[in-house]
């Protein structure tokens, strides 16, 4: 199977089946059914990757990537999607701390069906992650590679900007590069104090 889903830890999962029913009857105009609620469900581990981790992640990001939590996927198509967060903390329990549903969940439900059709993951073993950078307010599927030699992809679902496309898939290389140029073109940099001024 050329991408590998891993399931959430007993302790997640737990989370989740005891905390996702309070969120969901919090929706206002959504009947989730208990059948939904325990089955129709997909947990992928999220990862976070600060701005100022952009450089100290050469070459390997797994060295900087921290480990947030699980995020789950909601729904069948073509029926209404949700997103639900499971947080982990260092320390203490795990616990739900989020539940949207709005259109965009669709969206990334349909990226995700698209990964599996993509030339890149042919004949290839990958594991199926999320990294977030919030500091630049994107959010898309890690594939780790497992294929010695072949390089992580990296898909996004969700992006606040124009240069990141959702649903394309970049080598890790060649996004982290982007997301460093984006991540320099945001940052306010102090006058070069070798600069003559008149």
């Amino acid at each position: 199977m050329p991408i590998n889903q891993p399931t959430p830890p007993p302790e997640i999962g737990e989370a989740f089946g005891a905390g996702i029913g309070d969120f969901m009857d919090s929706v206002p105009g959504q009947e989730v059914s208990p059948d939904l609620r325990k089955k129709s469900r997909i947990g992928i581990q999220v990862f976070t990757l600060g701005l100022s981790d952009l450089e100290t992640c050469r070459p390997l990001i797994e060295s900087v990537a921290v480990a947030a939590g699980w995020q789950f996927l909601i729904g069948d198509p073509p029926g209404p999607a949700f997103s639900s967060e499971v947080y982990q903390p260092g320390s203490g329990m795990p616990r739900v701390i989020s539940l949207s549903s709005d259109k965009t969940n669709q969206e990334t439900r349909w990226i995700l069906g698209t990964l599996k059709h993509l030339p890149e993951v042919q004949n290839k073993d990958y594991q199926l992650q999320i990294l977030r950078v919030p500091g630049l307010g994107i959010e898309a599927f890690w594939l780790k590679s497992s294929t010695p030699d072949q390089p992580d992809l990296v898909v996004p679902f969700h992006s606040l900007l124009a240069e990141v496309k959702t649903g394309i898939p970049d080598p890790m290389d060649d996004f982290l590069e982007k997301l460093r140029w984006l991540a320099d073109r945001a940052t306010p940099h102090a006058p070069d104090e070798n600069v003559e001024r008149e």
